[in-house]
């Protein structure tokens, strides 16, 4: 499916393939999208439909079907069904069941669970749906290195002046913590052997 979402104003493309596991043709074969306006309800049944463990029985969706006349026992037809999201009458957010089904002549059928998103283009496009708040993220900003000191006072090599330095990784780290921390929600992780090794820095 693609996009991997529904907005109102795209025409969504959904493409698959069937195979015929029989040895005899199949005959007369139509594929159909069929849907339902209302949403899954519950991560467990989002699940359970994503998962194709019970697939229900939907209202078709008024696209024309994609039709076959013949496919030969063990051939493989590809095929692309174009949705235009107005079709699918969706104005609350939410996750909703969306079927492809392909019957043959003789009435055998198989089905393919869509889960599909929706996003509708206004926080007030469903009256009865606050849309959902972006989740609350925490950042732990860390300030390591390797070490560069053993039992001794000084230093064991000269690499972490160039990290310091303007343009060097700590630099950046620090420069770019102490922009967004405020408002990220940032919490510095900071080694204190790093500490320790600066601070013989600046000493002789």
């Amino acid at each position: 499916m693609s996009p991997s979402y529904a907005q109102q104003g795209q025409t969504i493309t959904i493409t698959g393939q069937i195979r015929n596991l029989a040895s005899t043709a199949a005959t007369g074969l139509s594929v159909q999208l069929t849907s339902s306006s209302s949403p899954l309800g519950t991560r467990s049944e989002l699940e359970t439909f994503a998962s194709g463990d019970s697939v229900p029985t939907l209202p078709p969706v008024s696209i024309r079907p994609v039709v076959i006349q013949s496919l030969r026992g063990g051939q493989s037809w590809r095929f692309a069904i174009r949705l235009p999201v107005a079709k699918l009458g969706l104005s609350c957010f939410g996750v909703y069941p969306l079927v492809v089904q392909v019957t043959d002549s003789a009435f055998n059928s198989a089905r393919d669970p869509v889960p599909l998103p929706y996003w509708p283009p206004k926080a007030t496009s469903c009256a009865s749906q606050r849309r959902p708040q972006p989740f609350p993220i925490s950042w732990v900003w860390p300030l390591i290195d390797t070490p560069h000191q053993n039992v001794c006072a000084g230093l064991t090599d000269n690499m972490l002046a160039a990290r310091i330095a303007p343009g060097g990784r700590l630099s950046n780290l620090l420069a770019v913590g102490a922009r967004y921390g405020s408002r990220a929600g940032l919490t510095w992780a900071v080694d204190p052997s790093l500490l320790e090794a600066l601070r013989a820095m600046t000493r002789p």
